[in-house]
């Protein structure tokens, strides 16, 4: 039997011949180089030429504006193929030709069943790339023990000469953990005993953003490299594993957040632009251009109905989270959005803000309920409480705990750096804060009396681990 084209071509760009393993071709080693080199001026989230967007894998099995791009192991079949080898209009590249390698490679991908990485099985047509969405009623705490991170590694990533300021700080609503957002790795403390958990990696640059999905069970990473790449990243706590990448950007992501149903992911950055991507199948659903500046904080509602955004302009949106239908525009405030906060019924929301304010505002209308003059020079952190209690920090070098009513309840005996990231340990007795030196300090929430520190980068894994 004469071997057929698809599998000469897969032998002639693998190198396999008798004995030797054939190598996999898939989209996220083989493809997207491919792409990036010739394909994503026109087809990223921001042009959508044809309305087709090849940045990510959902994306690309999603197609464009006249129907699916690939067919799973019909390249012949497949519009993107047809017009790589300019055999239909519209040609791409339009004005050359992909080498004879780079066109084999893509043939190969669609007849192997449009592998998305290497452990990916081949698939007969459009599938979910992942499927996070949980039952609706199964938001909150989930049943049995609070969900606590599984085995992690232990050795840091990065160990800065000097103390670095944390990029982000975020604690599980369920368990007494905490992440520590720094260059290239997220490192997990308990909020309890402050004993270190370990490290989970970030080779995509540095996060910006971390939260834990509203059940605890995820961690959600928004970040990159500046000017050059951005992603967000989610994992399963108890693995360790990530579970979905979603946004290949040309920037950083600055802000992130995953709805409470796990349906919805929404990103940030730079680029202005709002999007919300579906979770099932990695495609933008969304793209929202209502701001001014630079996306810097966003954060869904703890029902997951409602968006909101503010950006480095001091614009504030509040977003139909399904539809994205613009709400609200949350007016008065004169300097950068630092950071958004949902109160646990999603009845009320805080935000903060280099104008030195924390503003309360009312989901139902979007109406303002009370403003705060927090801190003189800047709000630079804002966290309610499990109750409806707001921790901030600002540039006044001040930690201060408030109620709704605008009374400023406690006071954190900080003395360091300038505190730039806080947050409320799950059951809201601890504070969390970190300073522009790297240091991060607990206090109690009650009194402001200092309880310890966590140290990050934290001490040799190996001596650890021996103690």
């Amino acid at each position: 039997m004469r071997p057929s084209p698809a599998f000469l071509g897969l032998v002639l760009a693998t190198g396999a011949f008798a004995g030797e393993a054939v190598k996999k071709i898939t989209f996220e080693d083989d493809v997207v180089p491919i792409f990036r080199d010739n394909c994503l001026k026109c087809h990223n989230p921001d042009k959508l030429k044809g309305d087709l967007d090849l940045t990510s894998f959902g994306n690309t099995l999603k197609g464009g504006g006249s129907g699916a791009a690939v067919n799973a192991g019909d390249p012949d079949g497949s519009q993107l193929y047809k017009s790589i080898i300019h055999a239909d209009e519209p040609t791409m590249p339009p004005n050359a030709k992909l080498s004879a390698r780079d066109i084999g490679v893509i043939r190969d991908w669609i007849a192997g069943g449009l592998l998305q990485g290497r452990s990916s099985k081949a698939i007969a047509g459009l599938k979910p790339a992942v499927d996070l969405a949980i039952k609706a009623g199964a938001v909150g705490r989930p049943e049995g023990p609070p969900p606590m991170p599984g085995p992690l590694a232990l050795d840091p990533v990065v160990r800065a000469a000097r103390g670095t300021a944390l990029t982000a700080v975020a604690a599980s609503p369920w368990a007494p953990v905490v992440a520590l957002a720094g260059p290239r790795q997220i490192v997990l403390h308990r909020t309890d005993d402050l004993e270190f958990l370990g490290v989970l990696p970030f080779p995509d640059g540095s996060p910006a953003d971390v939260k834990f999905s509203r059940n605890g069970k995820l961690l959600i990473a928004g970040g990159g490299r500046g000017g050059k790449s951005g992603l967000v990243t989610v994992w399963d706590i108890a693995t360790a594993e990530r579970v979905i990448t979603i946004g290949d950007q040309f920037d950083t992501v600055l802000a992130a957040d995953l709805s409470a149903d796990q349906q919805w992911i929404a990103l940030g950055g730079p680029d202005r632009v709002l999007k919300i991507y579906n979770t099932k199948d990695g495609a933008l659903e969304h793209r929202l251009k209502k701001h001014t500046d630079w996306v810097t904080a966003l954060e869904f509602s703890p029902d997951g109905k409602v968006l909101a955004s503010g950006d480095r302009n001091g614009g504030l949106v509040l977003w139909d989270a399904a539809n994205g239908q613009e709400m609200f525009t949350l007016p008065g405030h004169k300097g950068a959005i630092t950071a958004i906060s949902w109160r646990g019924d999603a009845e009320m929301l805080v935000s903060a803000s280099e104008d030195g304010t924390l503003k309360l505002w009312k989901a139902r209308d979007g109406s303002a309920l009370r403003s705060l003059n927090a801190h003189p020079g800047g709000v630079l952190a804002a966290r309610f409480a499990p109750d409806d209690r707001i921790v901030s920090s600002g540039r006044d070098h001040k930690v201060q705990v408030w109620n709704t009513t605008g009374r400023n309840v406690a006071t954190a005996a900080f003395k360091g750096e300038l505190p730039n990231r806080v947050a409320f340990s799950d059951d809201g007795k601890r504070i969390i804060c970190s300073d522009w030196h790297g240091r991060v300090l607990v206090f109690d929430a009650a009194n402001g009396k200092a309880v310890g520190e966590l140290t990050t980068p934290p001490p040799s894994a190996k001596v650890s681990a021996l103690e």
